[in-house]
């Protein structure tokens, strides 16, 4: 059924981190012939060459139109000046306007008031040092030569911010090999904007902020249930436990608790949280929490993988044994990022997140939920999200995630990595 939307071509001026950075030229069309989509085209200027991430808000009159999430795709994040598209799908997430005429159908594009701290820079290049501060630094977009080096992934560690909004958390009951406990689809809303580092965690970062990397005793490398993990500054970090990351937090607690000393983030909080601007006073170093990790490995997308395909289209995306991963964990950015530039974020090695699963039961409800933090005393199971190389391509959908370890000394998470983050965890 074709869609019969009549679309007022209006685009409003954006305006940005500086007057010089606009929106221009917007031009609203249906694709012909018609097929229910609908081109945003739009002209980004921004003469220091910045990425932006745009904002979309249409309206029919009055009446805001809702773009459910994943109706959105092409220039949406990390956008560089020029010619640019947007495609909106009206129909899709159910979002359905068939034979709907909208005579007064506008769209307004806009950009952050500030995009001076779209990317937060950790300067771990000094020696090590339990108390000594680390220096925090922003930029509005990359380097030449990128981020992908192996600078921000030893001496520099290089975060993004994650624009606030709502999504679709879980996955539909027509989706392949979905767990009904565990990927209950409802609708979770993030109030706050949040920072999630580029890439996993190297051992010589983990070092640098930590002074030795989970299980090692020598400064040799490491070892712990049968494997071995050589010294190496580049490879990624693993045998990663929720009480190494998060200290010995108290299960019986009736809200979900902070993290303790000692552990890595607290440790990290300690020597970088007097860096942070004001405005970033109350958020922490943290694992993300189950809902930020999957809104932010989606990056705008609602398909079962976050690169918009399916299982025939993760080559090259995806770091898996059939993809050529079988026989170890090495460095990160080594495959395709997503939408939001975040490497690895499935594949590779999974995920710890800061939330605690029920002994039993499913996972999320349907109802819908804002800044989610999942802590249900005693909390006996951890989340892993993301799978890890040696996995089969269902646990590499966005959706999927699985019960971990057991008790708070958790002495068995070997397959289990650290994706720094700095989230807002209240007062």
């Amino acid at each position: 059924m074709k869609t019969k939307l009549i679309a007022a071509i209006v685009g409003l001026a954006a305006f940005a981190s500086s007057a010089s950075v606009t929106i221009s030229d917007v031009i609203v069309r249906q694709q012909w012939p018609w097929n229910g989509k609908v081109n945003i085209d739009y002209v980004l200027s921004d003469p220091e060459e910045g990425e932006h991430d745009i904002t979309v808000v249409m309206s029919n009159g009055l009446h805001v139109v809702t773009n459910e999430y994943g109706s959105l795709s092409g220039d949406i994040f990390g956008v560089k000046p020029g010619a640019r598209r947007i495609v909106w799908d009206p129909s899709h997430n159910g979002a359905t306007y068939s034979e709907k005429v909208m005579p007064n159908f506008s769209v307004t594009l806009s950009t952050p008031d500030d995009n001076s701290r779209k990317f937060m820079i950790l300067d771990l290049s000094g020696a090590y040092a339990a108390d000594a501060p680390i220096p925090v630094s922003f930029a509005s977009a990359p380097p030449e030569g990128g981020w992908n080096t192996d600078e921000y992934k030893t001496t520099k560690m290089v975060l993004r911010r994650i624009p606030a909004g709502s999504f679709m958390m879980g996955s539909p009951t027509t989706e392949p090999d979905r767990d009904a406990n565990l990927e209950t689809l409802h609708r979770v809303n993030l109030t706050k904007d949040f920072y999630v580092a580029l890439f996993l965690c190297s051992q010589k970062q983990y070092r640098q902020i930590y002074g030795r990397i989970p299980y090692e005793t020598d400064g040799g490398g490491a070892s712990h249930a049968g494997y071995s993990v050589a010294s190496n500054d580049t490879k990624i970090v693993s045998f990663a436990s929720y009480s190494e990351l998060r200290g010995m937090v108290d299960t019986s607690a009736s809200s979900f608790p902070h993290c303790v000393a000692p552990s890595f983030f607290k440790t990290l909080d300690a020597r970088a949280h007097a860096s942070l601007p004001s405005e970033l006073s109350a958020y922490e170093f943290d694992m993300l929490s189950s809902s930020e990790w999957e809104y932010a490995c989606r990056a705008g997308t609602s398909s079962a993988f976050y690169n918009g395909g399916d299982s025939n289209n993760v080559a090259g995306v995806i770091a898996f044994g059939a993809n050529g991963w079988f026989g170890g964990i090495g460095k990160s950015g080594l495959f395709a990022p997503n939408n939001f530039g975040l490497y690895d974020m499935v594949g590779t090695v999974g995920h710890l997140v800061a939330d605690r699963m029920p002994g039993s039961g499913a996972y999320w409800g349907e109802g819908e939920l804002t800044d989610p933090l999942l802590w249900n005393p005693p909390a006996p199971k951890f989340i892993r999200r993301g799978g890890g190389w040696w996995w089969p391509l269902k646990a590499f959908r966005s959706a999927y995630c699985e019960s971990a370890g057991g008790g708070i000394s958790d002495a068995n998470q070997f397959h289990s990595s650290v994706r720094v983050a700095l989230v807002y965890r209240g007062e």
